[in-house]
């Protein structure tokens, strides 16, 4: 439970950035790159400089499956009041 509130505040604490078209969270091992509709522009390590977000392949933050079908956002909403105080 320690690890996980450590992990959250440091993700949030650290580095929450944001451009006109990406929202940035990015901690000293790892970087997560989202788009405004919510989905993963990238998966990097600094250290290293990989992404390990395959090219071409879309990917959500989040999905809901109804039936089968998949349903990918359309929107990302943040606070950026609380990533940014």
């Amino acid at each position: 439970m320690m690890f996980r509130f450590s992990f959250v505040f440091t993700l949030f604490f650290l580095a929450a950035t944001s451009t006109n078209a990406q929202v940035v969270l990015q901690t000293r091992q790892f970087k997560i790159g989202l788009s405004k509709e919510g989905r993963l522009t990238e998966l990097t390590s600094p250290a290293t400089g990989m992404n390990y977000l395959p090219a071409g392949q879309d990917a959500c933050l989040l999905c809901i499956k109804s039936g089968n079908k998949m349903i990918a956002p359309d929107a990302m909403l943040t606070n950026y009041k609380l990533l940014n105080p």
